[in-house]
């Protein structure tokens, strides 16, 4: 350091006044080629500069990084004296011919210093592939007897001499006796789509970032529509009622709730709630609840208990947090369940074992009252009405009683499936093991590595 702040001190006898950016470039430029070598302690092992090895004497020498592109070595000639000049006197380092020389010298003494001399140089840098200096060449034709052994880098040779065990883990930790687990209707979903799918989503609780788009996603559109009918019935209550309003009543009444239901939203989303979007929204579930009331109004007479009414249960050993969209009481005391849906709904949902969407069955088997039916209301455009199970064929417009199976045994098959999928979470039962239809919306796939198990085409792929 001293000696290159030296020399960076005579450059101000050949220079004038220069500026702090420009003397400290000639700082770097000289200590860039500086040479450095760190004074050690007398070892048995020593590392030390080429120029410095060359002509002392070694018990065993390893000289490395001789490459063709390292070895020889350029070193600038004098910048004081003109090149022509120094050509023609051959000074060191004056052109290639006498940097040459001076390397092949050098390798000379190198081999000459010890009885045990090894040259070596590196097969690859980054992706570009290395050769050996053209001075030691001649060396690599040693006889195989002289060779020595050839070692994977250091990495690999950890990792080949570690003992792997390989097995398949598909069993996460039970959930103690006594201790209580939690969840809502959807656990049972994912656990009939995929057992590693509500490990992920109810015990890891992995879940993939929201994707932000324009405008309102369907999930929000559904919103809107369950907030709509919601703030309809809390003012209903009744089919009396219902029936008992004039066209302009009726629709006076549906503009209200749309309004306030979009009203809400706008202050969640005020970016998109521009003022055309708002007409055209209000004009969708306007139109939407009106031909919806045109079937409720066809049911026998019952009166809305409640609507996205939460609850919270105990259902083998897990405590459930549900929200029921809407609970019907009939003119007989019964009651019918209610799950809005502006997607494609099928009553198939729930003849399994491993059901599409158990959670109306949920809500049957868990509840105090009497369950006379559970339905889905469709509420999708052109395919509006109820689908879904009852006890008599008249609880329902469209909803037809089961007569190879009756109401009670149907309930008693739901629990048996509900059990086995909450005993089966509980017990820690975690495979990726999904149905047809799982891994359509899921995005938990990155996780499970689904993809990659079906690409290498073994069953039994470590997860």
């Amino acid at each position: 350091w001293q000696t290159a702040l030296t020399q960076l001190g005579s450059i101000d006898a050949l220079s004038h006044s220069v500026s702090f950016s420009t003397a400290l470039y000639q700082l770097k430029r000289i200590l860039t080629e500086t040479r450095f070598q760190a004074e050690t302690l007398e070892t048995p092992i020593q590392i030390i500069g080429m120029t410095g090895a060359a002509g002392m004497q070694f018990d065993y020498l390893w000289v490395l990084n001789m490459q063709d592109d390292t070895w020889p070595d350029l070193t600038p000639a004098n910048p004081f004296i003109p090149s022509v000049c120094q050509r023609e006197f051959d000074l060191p380092f004056a052109s290639a011919a006498t940097q040459f020389e001076y390397a092949k010298m050098s390798t000379e003494k190198l081999i000459a210093s010890a009885k045990n001399v090894v040259f070596s140089y590196a097969q690859h840098e980054a992706d570009r592939e290395c050769r050996p200096s053209a001075l030691i060449q001649k060396y690599s034709e040693s006889k195989a007897d002289d060779m020595l052994e050839v070692y994977d880098d250091f990495k690999k040779k950890i990792f080949s001499s570690a003992k792997l065990t390989h097995f398949t883990d598909i069993k996460a930790p039970a959930i103690a006796a006594g201790k209580i687990a939690n969840g809502g209707s959807a656990l049972f979903k994912d656990q009939a789509a995929c057992p590693f799918k509500a490990f992920a989503r109810h015990r890891l609780h992995a879940q993939a970032l929201q994707q932000v788009d324009i405008g309102l996603s369907a999930i929000e559109r559904g919103n809107l529509v369950h907030r709509s009918l919601q703030y309809l019935w809390q003012k209903l209550k009744t089919q009396e009622a219902l029936n008992y309003k004039s066209e302009a009543e009726l629709q006076s009444l549906i503009q209200s709730v749309v309004a306030e239901a979009i009203l809400q939203q706008t202050a969640e989303q005020p970016e998109t709630f521009t003022e055309r979007f708002t007409r055209l929204e209000k004009m969708r579930l306007q139109k939407l609840l009106k031909e919806w009331l045109n079937i409720e109004s066809k049911r026998n007479d019952f009166k809305v208990l409640a609507t996205e009414q939460w609850q919270t249960l105990l259902f083998q050993g897990i405590e459930l947090h549900l929200r029921v969209d809407r609970i019907d009481e009939l003119a007989d005391g019964q009651c019918v369940i209610i799950d809005y849906k502006t997607g494609v709904v099928s009553r198939s949902d729930w003849e399994s074992e491993n059901p599409n969407d158990p959670q109306l069955p949920l809500y049957a088997v868990t509840s105090e009252q009497d369950v006379a039916a559970i339905a889905f209301a469709s509420l999708k455009r052109g395919k509006l009405g109820f689908v879904g199970q009852a006890n008599a064929d008249t609880v329902l417009p469209g909803v037809k009683a089961n007569s190879d199976l009756p109401w009670q045994e149907q309930l008693d098959i739901w629990k048996s499936v509900l059990v086995i999928l909450a005993n089966e979470f509980r017990e820690g039962r975690a495979n990726v093991e999904p149905t047809v239809t799982a891994c359509r919306y899921c995005d938990l796939h990155s996780l499970c590595r689904i993809y990659e198990r079906v690409e290498d085409g073994s069953e039994n792929a470590c997860f």
